[in-house]
């Protein structure tokens, strides 16, 4: 059975005859997938954050509700030229390199979100976590596609979004719950 791993992705130098090209795709698909799977988490941390920012900053923060609001749309106004750049730092970093580095700022971001005891800094955060996720995403979607066979490409992509949404959901559900037992 043939995995649904694009051979030709240069993942096996083309110099070294493969006896058996399942082996090969199985090769290529190991060294590839950890770049890919790193992301998991950080889509968890996404759809938890997007979830209860708002209830965060007014019950933990005592924001207001028209500046949440303002933090939100700050987010999603950086966030599409945060993705236009992507093509760019692929060119300077290689895709791998540069979804590791997404998902670190992406960290850095959430982290100073949970931090920080000032509503700015709080809302620095969760901007700076969107703009590094809009990058991330745009070169794990590149890259997904690269990896796999032209065939599993409509399967791959449906997979993702379904697992995505899983996660939103189930995160939007017990979170709520999460944070009446043990707090923010």
């Amino acid at each position: 059975m043939s995995l649904p791993v694009a051979a030709s992705s240069g993942a096996w130098p083309s110099h070294l005859a493969c006896a058996a090209p399942e082996a090969c795709e199985a090769a290529a698909l190991a060294r590839k997938q950890p770049a890919v799977w790193a992301t998991a988490p950080h889509e968890r941390t996404e759809s938890a954050a997007r979830s209860f920012f708002n209830v965060y900053m007014d019950d933990a923060l005592g924001v207001s509700t028209a500046t949440i609001g303002v933090l939100f749309a700050a987010s999603q106004l950086v966030a599409g030229p945060a993705t236009l750049a992507a093509p760019a730092l692929i060119k300077r970093t290689g895709k791998p390199l540069m979804i590791a580095i997404g998902v670190s700022g992406t960290a850095a971001g959430f982290l100073l979100l949970a931090l920080a005891s000032h509503w700015a800094l709080a809302g620095l955060g969760f901007i700076w976590a969107i703009a590094m996720l809009s990058v991330t995403r745009a070169v794990v979607n590149v890259y997904q596609m690269e990896i796999v066979q032209p065939g599993w490409r409509t399967f791959t992509s449906g997979a993702t979004s379904m697992a995505m949404g899983m996660g939103y959901s189930s995160m939007a559900f017990g979170g709520g719950y999460l944070i009446i037992e043990v707090g923010y």
